[in-house]
């Protein structure tokens, strides 16, 4: 038996909510996900999921505080084959970024935080760890749309 990941329970709240101002990418294809485990290792099932469900998605706002991009395999794998800068840790998968470097990563390398997200900057000092998984990263980013 299959049950609804927190992944499913959240595209569904966010295409309820948001309706047209969600912008939800096609399914990533078999290639794309392959490359992307090829080059970080097997993704978490939630992340693995999401990625299968949408390659990516956006919420459109009024301004760009109110404007939210996770990214899909294509902006993962740019960033992490030619990032501008320090590049992308071995065993972790960037999932939101924003211009000033400032990433929300997801942990696939195996450990004692794999399968947990955390926010760091590779000019900045420090890290921190927002999410045990990506399923309840996703849901808690979106937990005014519930």
């Amino acid at each position: 038996m299959f049950r609804e990941s927190l992944v499913d329970s959240a595209l569904n709240r966010l295409s309820a909510h948001f309706g047209s101002h969600l912008v939800v990418h096609p399914p990533a294809n078999a290639d794309a996900l392959a490359r992307l485990e090829h080059l970080v290792g097997p993704v978490p099932r939630e992340f693995s999921i999401f990625l299968s469900a949408c390659d990516g998605l956006r919420v459109r706002g009024e301004g760009r505080e109110t404007e939210w991009h996770l990214w899909g395999t294509h902006e993962a794998l740019a960033s992490i084959v030619a990032p501008p800068g320090l590049g992308a840790p071995p065993g972790f998968v960037p999932v939101r970024g924003d211009p000033t470097g400032e990433r929300d990563w997801l942990i696939a390398a195996h450990g004692p935080a794999e399968g947990s997200v955390l926010r760091w900057d590779p000019w900045v000092p420090g890290a921190e760890l927002i999410a045990s998984s990506f399923g309840s990263y996703f849901r808690r980013k979106f937990k005014w749309s519930q």
